[in-house]
């Protein structure tokens, strides 16, 4: 079944306000979580490589009126990337540092590297009174939905997996192993539509038509 017809299908049950959420372990959370209220709160997922990334992009690009959570990471920055763009970068030693430290808001071991929102970060992002907008790895996303569940979710998936595997080959340098690892985690995550309240496929070179649906569904949620 192609992705279109999963949406379609989604799309019926989710308007008939059917769905469920999965809870899953592996990620460690901390009590100032608990203090940032979920009433204007997105997460923002979808497979690694799937464009999540690029679609928050320029979803702010576009002139939205809101304030995105920046996760720190101990990977590696990639071409084009800086620091606060996209990632907050620091050592694998120091994220160590900052869980033992109790700095971490929430983080998680993925593929071997640290993912996660510091404290100040948390802060941050409360002190606007802005819409908040999280990107999240699908794990993440489940275990900081079951936390706040008031909170909304967008999951975003590519119109194939041809075209998830090309993107993924294109932008991650590692071994076939760990390209194939991601591509496994997407058929389970593919597998699982109904945990989100709304899926929303990127069409090849139609970038754009999925920042609007991501914008308007934000609009009619807040």
């Amino acid at each position: 079944m192609s992705f279109r017809a999963l949406e379609a299908i989604f799309g019926c049950l989710w308007r008939s306000g059917i769905y469920h959420y999965i809870v899953l372990t592996h990620c460690h959370f901390d009590g100032i979580l608990n203090g940032m209220h979920a009433e204007h709160f997105f997460i923002i997922s979808g497979p690694s490589g799937a464009g999540k990334g690029r679609v928050v992009q320029e979803l702010f690009r576009s002139g939205f009126d809101g304030v995105l959570v920046v996760t720190t990471t101990s990977r590696t920055p990639r071409e084009g990337e800086s620091d606060g763009h996209p990632y907050y970068f620091i050592s694998h030693k120091a994220f160590q540092d900052k869980i033992r430290a109790g700095e971490m808001a929430e983080w998680r071991e993925m593929f071997g590297d640290y993912y996660g929102a510091t404290k100040e970060e948390i802060e941050r992002v409360r002190g606007t009174g802005k819409t908040v907008v999280w990107k999240v790895d699908p794990r993440g996303a489940r275990a900081i939905s079951e936390l706040y569940p008031d909170s909304t979710t967008i999951f975003i998936v590519p119109s194939s997996f041809d075209l998830l595997e090309e993107a993924l080959r294109l932008s991650d340098s590692s071994v076939d192993r760990r390209v194939n690892e991601k591509l496994k985690n997407a058929r389970h995550e593919m597998a699982h539509l109904l945990d989100w309240d709304r899926v929303i496929v990127i069409e090849p070179h139609l970038l754009e038509d999925a920042v609007v649906q991501v914008w308007d569904y934000i609009r009619s949620q807040s």
